[in-house]
């Protein structure tokens, strides 16, 4: 973790998955335009420039917050991704969160346990943010990220289910 008195927040994340793969997981990152179906807080996400997951597309992405229904949003441009590493790059690139310079790197890795499964490396460096703390929005991501594998365990688990 960084300190508060930094001018860049850095920071990793990191989840152990137990009964996913790493190919499994990796399909809903590179996924790029889609990430509301597994982000626990947004209501939709599609692509306003680009497609299909490739270098320079960018994806909106907006959430209801309060009882006003007041808008959240921001716009990620895809900066690199490599499915072979299972690696991608993104920055905002535009919002209304505070966010002035934000990038994030994902990386889907094998597991480093015996039990097998996968584990995801989720680190990012940018501007401090409008309203957090460093220790608030670190706790704010892994609220997100644990919110990611959940609803990403939950489908996998359904769709063996139904098979």
């Amino acid at each position: 973790m960084a300190s508060q008195e930094q001018l860049k927040w850095e920071g990793k994340l990191t989840k152990q998955l137990h009964g996913s793969t790493q190919e499994q997981i990796w399909s809903f990152f590179e996924d790029f335009g889609n990430i509301h179906k597994y982000h626990p807080f947004l209501d939709t996400c599609y692509y306003v420039e680009g497609a299909n997951a490739q270098p320079g597309s960018i994806r909106y992405c907006g959430a209801s917050v309060g009882n006003e229904g007041e808008i959240k949003w921001c716009k990620e441009k895809l900066v690199e991704i490599n499915p072979m590493e299972k690696s991608m790059k993104y920055e905002v690139s535009d919002n209304n969160f505070g966010i002035s310079s934000y990038e994030t790197s994902i990386k889907v890795l094998p597991s480093n346990e015996e039990v097998g499964g996968c584990q995801i490396e989720w680190s990012f460096v940018g501007e401090p943010v409008e309203g957090f703390t460093f220790e608030g929005y670190f706790g704010f991501l892994e609220s997100i990220l644990q919110g990611m594998v959940e609803k990403m365990e939950k489908e996998l688990l359904s769709s063996v289910k139904s098979t």
